[in-house]
């Protein structure tokens, strides 16, 4: 069953005995993220230079997307 549990708002809880859960990098993810939220597409990037132009926009970002990671990663340990 694929699942972002508990990530995603609406997702249930699949009681299960065993899991394998699959992760990409975190860093990769947080990255690949801002960019879909930005362009509002999969495949369209914004450009290096709106890191810089949007600096405080992209902090706020990794800050909330780092607090997203520690409770996914939280929630799936326990």
């Amino acid at each position: 069953v694929k699942t972002h549990w508990p990530e995603r708002s609406g997702s249930l809880f699949y009681p299960t005995q065993k899991t394998i859960l699959l992760l990409r990098s975190p860093l990769d993810c947080i990255i690949s993220l801002f960019h879909m939220d930005c362009t509002g597409t999969h495949d369209c990037s914004i450009l290096d230079s709106d890191f810089v132009s949007y600096k405080k926009q992209w902090e706020q970002w990794v800050e909330n997307e780092i607090t997203v990671w520690r409770d996914f990663h939280n929630a799936w340990m326990k």
